[in-house]
Parts: C-alpha cells; structure tokens; sequence
C-alpha cells in the first residue's frame, strides 16, 4: 500500500474481523479501554474461545435462544448477522439439535 510507504497511520473502526484483518495492527477496546493489541494474526491465536457469524431471518429469536444455552460465552447482533462464542468447540450433533429446536 502506498500509504503505508509514507509511513502515515490510518485508524479504522469495526467490528468486522475481515476488515480489521488487512490492518497491520488491531486494537481491542472494551469500555473504552484497549484491552489487547497485536497483528491481527497473532490475536485470533489469543483469543481462544470459538466464535461463529450466523446468518438467517428471525435473528434475535436465534439470540435469546442461544443466550439461554449451557456454554455460550457471548452473543452479539451485528446488522444482519449474529456472533456467538463458546466455552468449547460445539459439536456437529450440538448444531443439528439447535437447527431443529429453532
């Protein structure tokens, strides 16, 4: 990039990890507070906790039912998207049983 030749620093702001992923640099904040900050390679090795983007129609239907999981760390609507983390890796039969009871 021929920005980054000038050695001039961009500051961008989402909650998209694709976007944050061509930065050299990413800053995780929370509350206002830089919490992490590293390449964004290295914080995905960090950040240990498995994270899924759901996509479909009756999202928040989908979010209260994954908020009352067993397991679920985190959940979090993102336009028309949905971020879920979990203590561990779900298996392949967890989600079967999910798609069916939603």
């Amino acid at each position: 990039h021929s920005i980054q030749k000038e050695g001039k620093t961009i500051f961008v702001s989402t909650a998209y990890m694709d976007e944050a992923d061509q930065c050299d640099r990413v800053a995780l904040m929370s509350g206002g507070e830089v919490v992490a900050c590293d390449t964004p390679d290295r914080l995905k090795l960090v950040f240990k906790y498995p994270l899924y983007k759901l996509e479909g129609e009756n999202l928040r239907k989908i979010n209260a039912f994954f908020k009352a999981i067993s397991g679920v760390r985190n959940t979090q609507l993102f336009g028309d998207s949905l971020h879920v983390s979990f203590e561990k890796e779900p298996l392949e039969t967890d989600w079967i049983h999910w798609q069916n009871e939603t």
